[in-house]
């Protein structure tokens, strides 16, 4: 047999037996999955011009215009999200709502029924406020609306048959506090939602009792709920100034993806620390300390 072939083989045994073995694939955990979820529905909904969102619309302030391009669209999503004041007499109204065709005739939206629904107050209200009086915000009345409590959803099917969609969008009278989001977008992921809940039951179930509703929190583009999360989580531990710096420096992050990444992961710590301090409420570290000088002694 050939000497240099021999040689060759050897030394490529050895190289096999010495070369380092290859690291694992990291496993994906919820962190990941969601991550990727929210930037796959944030490029859906731009590609149809959505999310249109409103501004921050106080208890008493007057109505404000609220618009969105539905040409080519099967659905019509409308959502009303609670401020980080809670959602108390968060009373959204989308007053004087109509769906427009090419032609420019229109359907009012309370002449249609959402094929889902769900409302912080458990129903909906046509034509004026939860308890069945005339509708008014800041002072106007409107004959025509549609109240949502926060946080709320509502669906719609169009079948592309509407191009426009208009309202003005505010708190019925009746609410003396509150303040409301308004969202108006095309898709909401309730499969996709379904599907990280089934794949990571406890981790989605407890960010969920922090959170107002996961469809709401996977669909929107970008960070704000995940911070708004963590400051309220933590506003209740008796020094929080490491959760409110490590805030600060997320938020000097350029690429929404990894805001949300890093949110998520101090949200992670956060629970761990909110947990851990509401189990040692009981601790009294004075009593503690008295009982080891005792022991000393």
């Amino acid at each position: 047999m050939n000497k240099l072939f021999i040689w060759s083989s050897l030394l490529f045994s050895c190289f096999v037996l010495q070369a380092p073995a290859q690291k694992p694939k990291k496993a994906e955990n919820w962190i990941d999955a969601a991550v990727k979820q929210k930037s796959e529905l944030r490029s859906k909904l731009a590609g149809s011009g959505m999310p249109v969102v409103s501004s921050f619309v106080k208890a008493k302030q007057k109505a404000e215009p609220i618009s969105a391009d539905l040409t080519g669209l099967e659905e019509l999503v409308l959502i009303t999200s609670a401020g980080p004041d809670g959602n108390d007499w968060d009373w959204g109204t989308w007053a004087n709502a109509k769906l427009i065709k090419a032609d420019g005739s229109f359907v009012w939206l309370e002449e249609l029924d959402p094929y889902f629904w769900f409302s912080g107050s458990g129903s909906i209200s046509k034509e004026g406020d939860l308890y069945g009086n005339p509708l008014t915000i800041g002072g106007k009345p409107y004959e025509h609306s549609v109240l949502c409590h926060a946080d709320g959803v509502m669906i719609y099917a169009l079948d592309e048959e509407f191009v426009r969609f208009e309202a003005e969008v505010g708190l019925a009278d009746q609410s003396t506090v509150g303040s409301v989001y308004f969202r108006v977008q095309n898709v909401f992921p309730k499969e996709e939602v379904a599907q990280l809940v089934a794949k990571y039951p406890k981790e989605m179930g407890t960010f969920s009792a922090h959170v107002d509703a996961l469809e709401t929190w996977l669909s929107s583009t970008d960070a704000s709920l995940e911070k708004e999360t963590i400051l309220t989580m933590t506003a209740g531990l008796k020094d929080n100034s490491y959760f409110k710096n490590a805030v600060r420096e997320i938020e000097k992050e350029s690429n929404v993806d990894t805001q949300i990444r890093k949110y998520l992961e101090l949200y992670e710590k956060a629970y761990h620390v909110c947990e851990l301090q509401a189990d040692l409420e009981w601790l009294k570290v004075e009593s503690v300390s008295l009982a080891f000088d005792d022991m000393k002694k």
